[in-house]
Order: C-alpha cells, then sequence, then structure tokens
C-alpha cells in the first residue's frame, strides 16, 4: 500500500514537472551578437583579473578606490552578460544566471561585504565553466 502511495505521489510529482525554459533555436550570429561577446571576453578578463588580486591579497578589499573601481567593472560585465542572455538561445539560463552573480559581486564590492564579494566571485568562476 506505502509502495503504491509513493509511486503514485512521484507520478503526480513528475507529471508537475517542466523544463525552466523552452528550447530555443540556435540564433544566427549576427555581427551584434558577435560584437557583443567579444565586449564580455574583454570585461571578463578584467573582472577575473580583479578577483584573481583579491585571492592573491585579500587587504587589498580595504582599499576603497579599488572596491569602486571593481564594482564598476563588475557591473558593466553584468550588463554585457544580461544582454548576451537576452539574444543568447543555448545557454541562456546560464548567462542569466552568470549575470546575476556579477552584479552580486558588484554590490557587494561596493558595499564591502568581503564574504559576499568571495562568494560571488567563486559563483562566477563556475558559471563561467559553465558557458563555455
Amino acid at each position: 500500500m506505502q509502495l503504491k502511495l509513493l509511486l503514485l505521489a512521484m507520478i503526480v510529482f513528475l507529471a508537475g514537472c517542466r523544463p525552466i525554459a523552452a528550447p530555443t533555436a540556435t540564433p544566427v550570429p549576427t555581427p551584434a551578437f558577435a560584437h557583443l561577446l567579444k565586449q564580455y571576453e574583454a570585461w571578463q578578463t578584467q573582472a577575473l583579473a580583479r578577483i584573481d588580486a583579491y585571492d592573491a591579497d585579500p587587504t587589498i578589499f580595504a582599499d576603497s578606490t579599488w572596491r569602486l573601481q571593481t564594482a564598476a567593472i563588475l557591473a558593466d560585465a553584468e550588463q554585457t552578460v544580461r544582454a548576451l542572455a537576452e539574444r543568447a538561445g543555448r545557454n541562456r539560463d546560464v548567462y542569466f544566471g552568470l549575470a546575476d552573480s556579477y552584479a552580486w559581486a558588484a554590490e557587494s564590492a561596493e558595499a564591502g561585504d568581503v564574504f559576499s564579494f568571495a562568494t560571488a566571485g567563486y559563483n562566477i568562476r563556475l558559471q563561467i565553466g559553465m558557458v563555455e
């Protein structure tokens, strides 16, 4: 009896499940998309350099000028990734997640929240691996 109830519960649960986003066709690369991708790669390089600098020397986070410059770089990277996500067919959800991580890191740097900045930096590295 319990097995039947468990099986029924699983069937009801699985019947309600659906994909997060409907699959879309892979877009034909347009010049605008290619430009955004190059722009993002430049921001990604700068953002990762800032995160690596923090990892190498956490005391750098005490410098408010460095934090504000880092926040600006991360915010620009977030806007570029969000624009890519809106145009991407494949990995769309991953791009949106990456944009959220960049925004989180930017807000953390601006606020001086070292723990959140380190965690967001870790998330960014993980999600970059998902996109590539």
